[in-house]
């Protein structure tokens, strides 16, 4: 895949979701980690939907990854510019600025245009 380029996946999850779920989601919040502070691979997670953002970041985060979570786009790009996330997954359908403003903004700002989105 081309760097820069969209990617759409489906991700499954189990039925239940862990108990501790909740308290994960209110550890990624607005924390910030410099590049590579913990050797895993990083991704930005722009998601408006609280339940979305809480099952994903705990799934992300089981799997290895250093999850940073913005609940909009405005936060995520401020994130995005300030982080320099490897990846970052994010929201198509948002209130205000939607995911596809979100690519084109970060397309079009030099420091993100390493960023796989």
């Amino acid at each position: 895949m081309e760097v820069g380029t969209a990617l759409c996946a489906m991700i499954s999850v189990p039925e239940k979701t862990p108990s501790n779920v909740g308290q994960i989601h209110a550890t990624a919040v607005g924390k910030p980690r410099p590049e590579g502070s913990t050797g895993r691979a990083q991704i930005l997670l722009v998601e408006d939907d609280r339940t979305i953002t809480t099952v994903m970041n705990y799934f992300l985060e089981l799997e290895g990854f250093d999850v940073a979570v913005a609940k909009d786009a405005l936060i995520g790009l401020e994130i995005a510019k300030r982080e320099l996330r490897q990846v970052i997954v994010t929201d198509l359908n948002m209130p205000g600025m939607d995911g596809m403003a979100v690519i084109k903004a970060l397309r079009a700002d030099a420091r993100t245009q390493i960023s796989r989105f």
